[in-house]
């Protein structure tokens, strides 16, 4: 009773676009959460560098979402390279996150960013424009309620990664790049449903 009647079915318009706000936002916890104390132990940056860093992500959503606004009728496009570009972030920063690449690691956060804001409002805008009258007030609500659980299930699931690669004993030069790669790596099937979701999403998007 918290959601749309279709939030459930990925297969309908709403369904796909609450699948990606929650699999897209539960792929991204990991960078907000872990990355500040990685590039702290593998650069030795301090809390405010390191925090400086990491608003590339806000920086980078914000570019991106006032780039596209302008361009309604590539929606579509923008859903798919959004969903893509974190996609390819997570995938990025599994690799390279640990190897005190400060390059990689801004890349890696500014794709992340950058798909959000490339495809969030258009997806907002497409649910908003489908639910039916009766639903118009929960299903606006649900958009907040799905991104804040999938922040709080990718946090647990990069959690669970980190703790088991050692995280929990400290940083350390034989661990660091174990748990850079198992948070990053459990996002990487959370950011293929999301894909999956972005593109079963756009294509039944109106022109």
């Amino acid at each position: 009773g918290l959601l749309p009647a279709d939030a459930s079915r990925l297969g309908t318009p709403l369904g796909a676009a609450y699948g990606y706000y929650f699999s897209a936002t539960a792929a991204a916890v990991g960078f907000a959460v872990y990355a500040p104390a990685i590039l702290q132990f593998t650069n030795g940056l301090s809390a405010l560098e390191a925090g400086y860093l990491v608003a590339v992500e806000a920086l980078a959503w914000t570019g991106c979402a006032l780039l596209v606004s302008g361009s309604p009728e590539r929606r579509r496009l923008w859903v798919r390279v959004g969903a893509v570009c974190i996609a390819v972030s997570v995938v990025l920063l599994a690799m390279m996150m640990a190897s005190g690449n400060l390059l990689a690691a801004a890349i890696g956060g500014g794709l992340l960013g950058g798909g959000f804001g490339l495809s969030f409002s258009f997806v907002s805008q497409n649910v908003m424009t489908s639910l039916p009258e009766a639903e118009r007030e929960s299903g606006s609500a649900a958009i907040s309620a799905v991104r804040n659980t999938g922040g709080a299930v990718g946090a647990s699931l990069a959690s669970i990664a980190a703790n088991f690669t050692g995280f929990a004993d400290g940083l350390n030069a034989g661990n660091v790049s174990g748990v850079s790669a198992a948070i990053f790596g459990v996002a990487i099937p959370l950011a293929a449903i999301g894909v999956w979701s972005a593109f079963r999403l756009a294509r039944q998007m109106p022109l």
